[in-house]
């Protein structure tokens, strides 16, 4: 505690002078646009039965931006059912699956079109899911997606005629369900690491925020939700040395059959050296930032992670507890640097005395 005392004092007298030493990462743009407004985004329709028939309905709103000469913007879209699963903590689109496990397969759409012409038009989109009598056991999800005639909803390659609230850019509802029968609950944390600010894997970081990612897979057949706490501490015994906790999915989010799902949680302790992000205008930059206030908040050494949690799924099924567990470094390169030139100083005012006394 003394040599951390020593330094940290030390580190108060010359903070000031290493905001020269700061740079900034590469920018990165953001847009958003308006679009289709929806009234509903999301269905849960827990357990159902082989050939059990559903009906369903939503609102879809015209809210685009007039053009430039304020004129209203008329619009055809299109109503379209696509399967969905995830890819670490997003979505992608699913089109090969086969009709027993295929929920997009399942719905039928009251009208496939949708003309507006006036600002703040709606339109009801009716759905009926229909579950086959030969369905297999499990969890589904599907969306329907509100479209642009090109029928395109790769976010890359979106237009403002696609853009909206919703999924993935495109506008849409979210539809979960899970067909009764033999079910498998079986989600894995496969894999526990840390992050800096810009969101590159290290283990070895200079400064905080540092970013922590659980990243779960789920090799059953059902929606699992992982619920638990993710502690970070300093000692194997991690009651006694907590040092802080997050609960582990606050949103009781599910992790998809057969896909993966990431959940990241940021660590930001006091400290007198810490990385910021800005955005302006759209553009995000990283920098040094420096508070000699908080000079004995300075936080450096070995710290450990350890996520608690149980699953658990739509049929009610929850495992036993599972631990895991890995670690990561904090050692500031300004305090190295300052150190160094420390030892530096004091080397050679030593070698002039002893010098001097010769």
């Amino acid at each position: 505690m003394k040599v951390k005392r020593f330094i940290t004092i030390l580190f108060s007298a010359i903070v000031l002078t290493l905001p020269l030493l700061t740079g900034k990462a590469d920018a990165q743009q953001e847009s958003a646009f308006r679009g289709i407004i929806l009234d509903e985004f999301r269905y849960d329709l827990g357990l159902v039965q082989p050939g059990e028939v559903i009906q369903k309905s939503f609102t879809i709103k015209h809210d685009f931006q007039p053009r430039e000469d304020g004129s209203v913007r008329d619009i055809t879209v299109y109503p379209e059912p696509r399967d969905i699963g995830q890819d670490g903590d997003t979505r992608t689109f699913i089109y090969d699956l086969p009709y027993e496990t295929s929920l997009a397969s399942w719905i039928e759409l009251g009208q496939t079109s949708f003309y507006f012409d006036q600002q703040e038009e709606e339109g009801e989109v009716t759905f009926t899911i229909i579950v086959p009598q030969n369905a297999e056991p499990g969890s589904r999800a599907a969306g329907i997606y509100i479209l642009n005639k090109d029928g395109d909803i790769a976010v890359e390659e979106l237009t403002e005629d696609q853009v909206g609230a919703g999924l993935n850019g495109a506008p849409g509802v979210q539809i979960f369900l899970t067909v009764d029968g033999e079910i498998n609950s079986d989600l894995k944390l496969d894999s526990l690491y840390t992050t800096d600010i810009k969101g590159d894997e290290k283990s070895l970081l200079w400064n905080p925020p540092v970013n922590i990612v659980a990243e779960f897979a789920n090799n059953g057949n059902v929606y699992s939700v992982p619920r638990g706490r993710v502690i970070i501490h300093k000692d194997e015994n991690f009651v006694e040395s907590e040092i802080t906790s997050f609960e582990l999915n606050p949103d009781q989010l599910r992790v998809l059959p057969g896909n993966t799902r990431a959940f990241i949680f940021t660590w930001k302790p006091d400290s007198p050296i810490y990385s910021e992000a800005e955005t302006v205008d759209g553009e995000t930059s990283y920098s040094t930032k420096y508070d000699i206030t908080k000079a004995l908040d300075l936080k450096m050494g070995k710290y450990l992670v350890t996520v608690q949690f149980q699953t658990a799924s739509d049929t009610g099924v929850t495992s036993q507890t599972v631990t895991m567990s890995t670690d990561f470094r904090l050692f500031p390169w300004q305090v190295i640097l300052l150190l160094l030139a420390l030892l530096l100083i004091g080397g050679f005012v030593t070698y002039r005395k002893v010098k001097s006394k010769k």
